[in-house]
């Protein structure tokens, strides 16, 4: 982006929100399949999206898919979400943990997976807003990662001078 314009990147990303645009967004999905495949040249991608835009205004190939069988559907998402799995683990092996790093990623993962089981009665008594935040486990716990990491690292740790 140019660094003279008076737009940032979080407005072009909100304009295209709004007018139904795509998100320049690094799905989950799409770097299971990168792992996969281990294709990442932006030429295959491209040619792959014309591919499924071309193939999408194909009646016959939408009733292919729609014929997939939904056990395949599933053992597809669960090998490709696995893997997103595991490229985490194998980021997080990277992290020197410590007493304190522990704590706070902890503490978010219980608070992101947490919001998953409050019950629907007790939600419905939130502000929508709240719901929100509680009901999206990325949110919440990303939330909870930042600030927790804000607060705890911005007080050194006894023993470090």
């Amino acid at each position: 982006m140019d660094p003279s314009s008076p737009f940032t990147a979080a407005d072009i990303y909100q304009l295209a929100a709004i007018v139904g645009g795509l998100s320049t967004i690094a799905y989950p999905d799409n770097i299971g399949m990168l792992r996969a495949t281990r294709v990442g040249s932006r030429y295959a991608t491209f040619a792959a999206g014309i591919l499924l835009v071309v193939l999408g205004g194909c009646i016959k190939f939408d009733m292919l898919l729609v014929v997939v069988p939904q056990p395949i559907i599933s053992a597809a998402a669960t090998l490709l979400f696995g893997i997103v799995f595991m490229h985490g683990v194998h980021m997080l092996a990277n992290v020197a943990w410590d007493d304190r790093k522990f704590a706070v990623a902890g503490l978010a993962l219980l608070v992101g997976l947490g919001g998953l089981f409050i019950s629907p009665e007790v939600l419905q008594t939130m502000p929508l807003m709240v719901r929100l935040i509680i009901q999206q486990p990325v949110i919440s716990g990303g939330l909870t990662l930042v600030i927790l990491h804000s607060i705890l690292f911005a007080i050194p740790a006894r023993g470090d001078d």
